[in-house]
């Protein structure tokens, strides 16, 4: 049994397509709010350093290719990068309490579309989340 205090176990190969695993990630138990916190902070880094990459790019076409086939591609590609920097920017301002809270009533309506009466588990918000340790992923089919 893995321990309920100390530092959080290394969760960054948990599967997020893992139903259970999902569900916890979503828990208020404080490994989980960390493992939310450091996957929302690779995914920024990850959006902006690929925009701040394409815009370089497009940067660099504008500069020494005018008229070039690229420059038209770079011309479209300019608004997306820069799109996916505020996006990035903007998802990042958003605190962990407001964006769980999204993220479960969203897990709750695609798993009822998908014809399950499934609630969010009322033991995994508040205090008495910290019980309930991260399940074991289950194997790939």
């Amino acid at each position: 049994m893995i321990p309920m205090t100390g530092p959080a176990p290394d969760l960054s190969g948990y599967p997020a397509t893992d139903d259970d695993v999902y569900e916890w990630l979503l828990s208020d138990h404080p490994w989980a709010r960390a493992e939310r916190r450091r996957r929302a902070q690779d995914r920024h880094t990850e959006d902006t350093t690929r925009a701040a990459q394409v815009r370089h790019w497009v940067d660099t076409t504008d500069q020494h290719s005018p008229g070039a086939p690229g420059r038209t591609l770079a011309e479209l590609l300019r608004p997306s990068a820069d799109e996916t920097h505020l996006r990035a920017e903007i998802r990042s301002a958003e605190p962990d309490d407001l964006s769980v809270q999204h993220d479960r009533k969203a897990y709750e309506q695609e798993r009822r579309a998908g014809g399950e009466d499934y609630h969010y588990p009322a033991h995994l918000i508040g205090p008495d989340a910290v019980r309930y340790p991260p399940p074991k992923p289950q194997p790939a089919p």
